[in-house]
């Protein structure tokens, strides 16, 4: 990693100049899907815990990580005390519905399979992945508690109707009930895209510079 180091810092070449996520992929878990319902991130490391582990991470190898693109599993943010420096109580609620707990068993799946292709397997040396060797029950406990977010949160400031109670903003991007103030970012999406929340809320900033800049002209 030293040698790596010299190599970016003087040419920008060598293996830092990767993301770490060298590719991923979308795909059904079922072909009578119309569309994927899961993605996956081939990382060129063996992270867990979002790299926490370092003891993992700074292991030789890789890993190819599962995500469920539209979760039904609802989490909640709550306010935990009237004390405004107080973090708030954020409960991703994580594979509580279980047609997420169906789905991410059949990526995880697909996940080890491809990880056990030939083409692959001639490039470990030896595996941390036993996997394959679990009963379905046995799947399940593990991959409920190893699961954790893949940083797309969205809809805690939903766009809706007036009449909407869960609605917090208009479709002018308005928090509804206070003036002179907009949300303008993820958590206005009603629903979770199935992809990168990076380019559309993009598009929404966009969007709405269109509608403050409109309003003001017409003021």
């Amino acid at each position: 990693m030293i040698k790596q180091a010299y190599q970016y810092f003087k040419n920008g070449q060598g293996i830092l100049t990767s993301n770490f996520a060298e590719t991923g992929g979308f795909l059904k878990t079922d072909k009578a899907l119309q569309r994927p319902d899961i993605q996956f991130h081939f990382v060129v490391a063996t992270v867990k815990d979002h790299a926490r582990d370092w003891r993992t991470s700074l292991k030789h190898g890789f890993s190819n990580h599962t995500c469920v693109l539209r979760p039904k599993s609802v989490g909640s943010v709550t306010l935990k005390s009237n004390n405004p420096t107080d973090c708030p109580i954020i409960d991703p609620n994580f594979l509580a519905h279980e047609d997420d707990v169906n789905t991410m068993l059949a990526g995880v799946k697909m996940a080890n399979q491809i990880l056990q292709h030939d083409l692959i397997k001639r490039y470990q040396v030896c595996s941390i992945n036993q996997d394959q060797n679990l009963e379905d029950n046995e799947l399940i406990d593990k991959i409920k508690t190893l699961t954790d977010s893949v940083y797309h949160p969205i809809g805690t400031c939903k766009m809706g109707l007036l009449d909407d109670p869960s609605a917090v903003v208009n479709n002018q991007l308005e928090v509804i009930g206070i003036e002179n103030l907009r949300v303008v970012d993820a958590s206005v999406f009603p629903n979770l895209i199935g992809g990168n929340t990076n380019a559309p809320t993009i598009m929404v900033a966009e969007r709405c510079a269109d509608m403050i800049k409109e309003k003001w002209l017409n003021n």
